[in-house]
This record gives C-alpha cells, sequence and structure tokens, in this order.
C-alpha cells in the first residue's frame, strides 16, 4: 500500500465533537497519501468492543483492520478472563482490481434474513464463486490454494488458552471484519452466553450454542463454569461460512485449550442447536432513547432508501441507493468543512430515475440539528448488504422481509449501528444526533 493514499475509519466510536478522525477520505478528512500522516484524536466516549480498518475497499481484504477495545474507567467487581477474536474471509490473491471484479459479478454472498428468523433452518445460502481463499481466526487459518486446491499443514492455528484456576468466567470479543461472508460461530461441548451486541449490553445474557456474525457485527460472549469442563482435551473453536456445500476453504477453525498443552482436538460439532435471533436481542434499559422509543414522537425526518441496481443504457450496471450512485465533487477540502459546496458542485437533477436511467451525483439528506430522523431500507438488490451509521448508534423500530411480510416485533427495542439486510429485506430504524 505504498503507493495507494488510504484513510482509517473506527467502525462503531462516535467521534463526539470530533467528526474529523472519523476516517473517511475526502467527505472528513482529506486522503492521507504515500508519505504523509493524519493524527486521530478522540474521546472514547463509548464503553465496548469496536474495530478500525481501512475505509478505501480493498486495504481491509489486504489486512489494514484490528479490534479496538474501550474498557470502563472503573475496574469491574467481577474480573474475568478476556479474549478478542477478529474473523475475517481471506481472499490470499486479494487487489483492488478483484475487489471491483467481485462487486460486478454480483459474487457476493447471499445471507436470507430466514437464516436468523427461522433458528430450525439457517441454511437459505446460495452457491458463491468468490475468491475466497480461508477463514482467518486473529489472522491465522487454513489455507488452501485455489489454483491447486491443496491444503498448507503447516499453518498455526489461534489458540485460546483456559486457565481455570485463576477464571472461572472468559470474555470473547467476536468481530467480522470481512467483506464477503457473514460468519456463523460456535465451540463444541459449550453454550455461549451473548452479552451485548456492538458495544451495546443486554438487559440480560442469552443463551445459545451459535450465532451468525454480519459483516462489521460485534457481539460479546461469556464462557461460564470453564473449571467444570474436562481438562483432559481441548475444544474446537468453529467459524463458518452458511456454505451448504461445504467447501473446505469456508470453514476456519481455533483451539480452545484446557489442557497443559496444544493438543489437536478431537471434539465434534453440534449440527442443531438454539441460534441468536433478532427477536432475542434487547439492548440494556439504560442505553434505550424515550423519545425514540414513544411511537407519539415527532419524526422530523422521514426518508425511504431503496438500495438497488442501475443497468443504463444496457451496460454493466452498478450499485446505488434510490437509484443514486453517490459521487463526491472534486474539492480541495473535506467535504464535511463546506458541505453546500459539495451540494452545488454535483447536485442530484433527475427527477425520473429508474432501473434504466439511474444517476450518478452527491447524493445526500439535508437534517437540522436534534432532528429526529427515521430511515425506512429496503434491499431491492440480490445480494445482502451490510450497513453502518457514522457517528451515531440507531434504534431499530422493526425488521423484516418484504415478499414474506415476515417481521421481528414492533417496535424492538435493540441499539445497533451495524445491520445486515438481505436480499428483499427491510429495516426500519430512527436516529437523532444530540
Amino acid at each position: 500500500m505504498s503507493t495507494q493514499a488510504l484513510s482509517v475509519h473506527f467502525h462503531g466510536i462516535r467521534q463526539v465533537g470530533t467528526p474529523q478522525s472519523d476516517g473517511i477520505g475526502r467527505v472528513t478528512q482529506l486522503s492521507i497519501l504515500p508519505g504523509s500522516s493524519f493524527l486521530h484524536e478522540f474521546i472514547a466516549t463509548d464503553v465496548g468492543t469496536f474495530w478500525y480498518h481501512s475505509h478505501v475497499h480493498s486495504q481491509t481484504a489486504m489486512g489494514l483492520l484490528g479490534g479496538f477495545i474501550v474498557h470502563p474507567k472503573t475496574k469491574p467487581d467481577i474480573v474475568h478472563g478476556e479474549f478478542v477474536l477478529m474473523l475475517q474471509d481471506w481472499q490470499h490473491l486479494y487487489t483492488g482490481e478483484q475487489h471491483d471484479l467481485l462487486i460486478d459479478s454480483g459474487q457476493f454472498y447471499v445471507n436470507s434474513l430466514e437464516s436468523i428468523f427461522d433458528s430450525g433452518n439457517i441454511d437459505h445460502s446460495t452457491e458463491t464463486t468468490a475468491l475466497v481463499t480461508s477463514i482467518l481466526i486473529n489472522g491465522r487459518g487454513q489455507y488452501i490454494d485455489p489454483r491447486t486446491n491443496e491444503s498448507s499443514t503447516n499453518v498455526p492455528l489461534e489458540i485460546l488458552k483456559i486457565q481455570s484456576e485463576k477464571y472461572d468466567t472468559y470474555r470473547i470479543r467476536l468481530i467480522n471484519g470481512g467483506n464477503a461472508f457473514s460468519l456463523k460461530f460456535s465451540i463444541d461441548e459449550h453454550v455461549l452466553h451473548v452479552i451485548a451486541a456492538d458495544g451495546i449490553p443486554f438487559n440480560e445474557s442469552i443463551v445459545v450454542d451459535q450465532l451468525i456474525i454480519g459483516l462489521g457485527e460485534r457481539f460479546d460472549i461469556l464462557l461460564v463454569n470453564t473449571s467444570q469442563m474436562d481438562r483432559t482435551k481441548n475444544y474446537w473453536i468453529r467459524v463458518e461460512t452458511l456454505d451448504k456445500n461445504h467447501n473446505p476453504r469456508w470453514h476456519g477453525r481455533a483451539i480452545l485449550q484446557y489442557t497443559s498443552d496444544s493438543t489437536m482436538p478431537t471434539t465434534n460439532q453440534q449440527t442443531t442447536g438454539r441460534i441468536l435471533t433478532l427477536r432475542d436481542m434487547t439492548s440494556h434499559d439504560r442505553y434505550l432513547d424515550r423519545t425514540l422509543l414513544d411511537e407519539k414522537t415527532q419524526v422530523n425526518v422521514r426518508k425511504t432508501l431503496s438500495l438497488n441496481m442501475v443497468n443504463s443504457k444496457g451496460e454493466h450496471g452498478y450499485e446505488s441507493i434510490n437509484f443514486i450512485r453517490m459521487t463526491l465533487p472534486k474539492m480541495t477540502e473535506p467535504i464535511l468543512y463546506n458541505p453546500r459546496k459539495a451540494r452545488e458542485l454535483l447536485p442530484c437533477v433527475n427527477q425520473h430515475r429508474s432501473m434504466k436511467s439511474g444517476e450518478e451525483c452527491y447524493h445526500h439528506v439535508n437534517v437540522q440539528l436534534n432532528d429526529i430522523v427515521e430511515f425506512l431500507l429496503i434491499n431491492d438488490d440480490s445480494d445482502q448488504h451490510p450497513l453502518h451509521l457514522h457517528g451515531s448508534f440507531f434504534h431499530i423500530i422493526e425488521q423484516g422481509l418484504v415478499i414474506s411480510n415476515k417481521t421481528t416485533s414492533s417496535r424492538m427495542r435493540l441499539i445497533k449501528d451495524t445491520i445486515q439486510l438481505p436480499s428483499q429485506g427491510y429495516s426500519d430504524f430512527l436516529f437523532t444526533d444530540l
């Protein structure tokens, strides 16, 4: 990357009073050119599990990412052991050109929301030919060369060592820093006590056997009563895609070590069990905004945003929102510093946009300070899409599938900063910047 510009985003950090450190090249700051630097300065106002990554698409896949954990100022009364697991799909031969080809060919993984709603059937996936060569856990994992289909046997696996004599409970912070796949996480013969999503704690822990982590999402889980586990064996940690064809490249492994050595586990995977669903999740009361939960609250700005493809003049299409391909105007300063000028330089003027007549312009929504904003997001595309809100959390009101009219319970009490929007799915959420 010595010849590329870059910018680094701290995913989930709200950047209260420091929007210039949000890490979006040309928007909040000028891109960092080769040989130059940028100093990020901000106050970590929120405790929780976050991460950082390049905001230039191919650079995250090339390894510019990492966990970013904010601990409370005061030491908690109950002390746990702690692990951070960065999960990612890895493309060994990854380049920016391959990234563009992958998008253009529509070869991103499709994860139906039915897999989240229906705990009895989590595999509604479609086959993909994406160039993912392995699933990595903290940068380690099996590598299968896609050109020869041969596996490398000398690649070390990540090992999490359990010291039951020191801690009976361990906290595992899970981060999906991938580019293509939602990932299913489980540990053989262990139940998972899920306590937080995207840094926001739940009212109470949710006990499951496995969970699905979408792109950019984070979950905190607890392993409890580790002293009661069999210390004569080690256990497989499994990170997998929802691939129903069992492609060996798309199965990540790590070791949960109880023994005195790193003996390879012989434990078997649970094929069925409880899975975390949206219906299960309720954010802790102290994080909920009562105003946003009140159905009588006046919403200042309502906007329906549809994710769709534009195939102008029969040419190869591009992804858009409301048939608009967001394009940044050429400016000598970040757009954040002069948004009015940005709107004037590249305004959206086409009032009859469609799949055949999209528009490439500076796409914006005007709001006032302290406005309450409601976004209804509809995914009309054939692929799933991760959606992340910079600078704020959002309250999910409802989420479901358009076709089946299958929804979560109305007026959900869930706060997140990242969601997965499946093909033909929708999400309705509220937020405000106070």
